[in-house]
């Protein structure tokens, strides 16, 4: 009895498949990748744009709790780069007590994640701003 070698039987099996599955991976990585990095950026764009709104708000609420307080525009500028996790070179905090109404407006420019994100919002840095006012009790 002749024994056969198994390396013949899988060369006569995949023989005409040689390439297949590198064009099927070439067709379908380009697009995943897109979808997974527009995910990334996206949340990413998403949560920052929620810090900012969150800052803006809270550094109005402040203000108006704390009117009288002669250091309160270095304290909302504080308080409102805390809660956006900003530095002073990407986040900039306007604070405007006029009459019976405080104004807080807190701008960052935000990094996208990946390149790819760039193309679609022109750069690699996103601005992002919000606006609060409150009425002073």
């Amino acid at each position: 009895m002749k024994m056969r070698s198994t390396g013949g039987k899988k060369k006569r099996i995949f023989r005409g498949e040689s390439g297949q599955s590198m064009v099927e991976l070439a067709v379908a990585l380009p697009l995943l990748l897109l979808v997974v990095f527009g995910i990334i950026d996206f949340g990413w764009l998403f949560y920052n744009k929620m810090g900012v709104e969150n800052a803006s708000r809270e550094g109005a609420r402040y203000a108006i709790v704390n009117s009288a307080k002669g250091t309160l525009t270095a304290e909302v500028t504080a308080l409102a780069r805390e809660y956006c996790m900003g530095t002073a070179a990407d986040t900039a905090v306007t604070v405007s007590i006029s009459g019976v109404n405080a104004t807080v407006t807190v701008n960052k420019n935000v990094k996208v994640l990946t390149p790819l994100a760039g193309i679609f919002v022109g750069g690699q840095v996103m601005p992002m701003t919000s606006t609060t006012k409150m009425r002073i009790k």
